[in-house]
Order: structure tokens, then sequence, then C-alpha cells
């Protein structure tokens, strides 16, 4: 197995629905779409700017599980166009990804409290007026996520702010139930 599937798998699961935003030709598409298995979809959400032969390879590397949007909608118009009942992980590359993805996610985030891969670092973020402070923390006081990076061979918690660029899982937390 990749080494990048190996790293997904207690988060991606067979018959799994999966996104993947900005970046859809890459290693992790592929994954995504063994581990979803035959039962699964892999939906990648590709810009009209790229080249078609990037969103044509993506739909290559997994097989019929794959499919390519090629739209500047956000998630949540995607996701109810396809006709997507339930969303289980979402990998973006948020220096890449278009401006305001979590927010153009949100009615799918708080539906279905999807699993998130998201690739942060220095570059692309900032310089659009976002940083990644703003993304990790609209996550995890908001919507109750857990961070969590990769190190040893493990996903790991991250308990101080994000400051060094790679990927992060971001996984929902119980939400407590009744009075405080």
């Amino acid at each position: 197995m990749h080494p990048e599937a190996a790293r997904l798998v207690g988060a991606v699961r067979p018959g799994a629905v999966c996104l993947v935003v900005g970046g859809a030709c890459d290693i992790c598409t592929g994954a995504l779409s063994v581990l979803a298995g035959t039962g699964g979809q892999v939906h990648c959400l590709d810009s009209p700017d790229r080249p078609a032969r990037w969103s044509a390879m993506a739909s290559t590397l997994g097989g019929a599980d794959v499919v390519v949007h090629r739209s500047t909608d956000g998630v949540d118009a995607v996701c109810a166009q396809a006709e997507l009942p339930k969303v289980d992980f979402i990998k973006a590359d948020v220096r890449i990804a278009p401006p305001g993805l979590l927010l153009d996610a949100f009615v799918t985030l708080l539906r279905d409290r999807p699993a998130l891969l998201l690739h942060i670092g220095p570059g692309g973020p900032v310089r659009r007026g976002r940083c990644e402070p703003d993304i990790v923390s609209s996550l995890t006081r908001s919507l109750a996520y857990e961070v969590y990076r990769w190190q040893g061979g493990d996903w790991r918690p991250v308990t101080s702010a994000v400051r060094d660029e790679g990927k992060y899982l971001f996984k929902t937390c119980e939400i407590p139930t009744g009075p405080l």
C-alpha cells in the first residue's frame, strides 16, 4: 500500500464519499480511491482554468469511482449538484484551493462532520488575506474539530498553533450534549 494511503486507513473507510479540492490530480486521489473501494466515490473539484489533461488524469487514477467536477462552485454547491447524500472525507490544499474554501463548505461540514486532510503552510492563504491560524481556529473552536499531524509513523495531536507547512488531519470531537 502506498504510504499516502496507509496514513489515511483510519480516516477513510470502504464505501466513503471523498472530496479533493485544489489539485485534483495527485497521489492522494488514487489513495482515496483505493481506500473508498468499489462502493465509494471520490469527487475532485477542479478549476475550469486548469488544463483538461489534469482532470482527465485524475479520473483514471482510481478507476470508475473518481468523478471530476470542473467548476468554480464551492463545495456545498457541488455536493448539492452531484446529489451527494453525505461526505465522509475532504482533502484540500488550502495554499491553492479557491478563496473561501471553508465558508463554501460550511453546510457540508456542519451536516456531515467529515474528516479533513488540509495541506496548509506559508504561501497561498496568507497572500489571499487568510492565514492558517484563522483556518485552524475556525475548525477547532467553531466546529469542534481536533487537529493531528503525521509524526513518527502515526497521527499525533497538535496542541499548539499550526506553524509548519504540512498536511494536517482534522477529525471531529464528541460534542457534549446536555447541561454543561
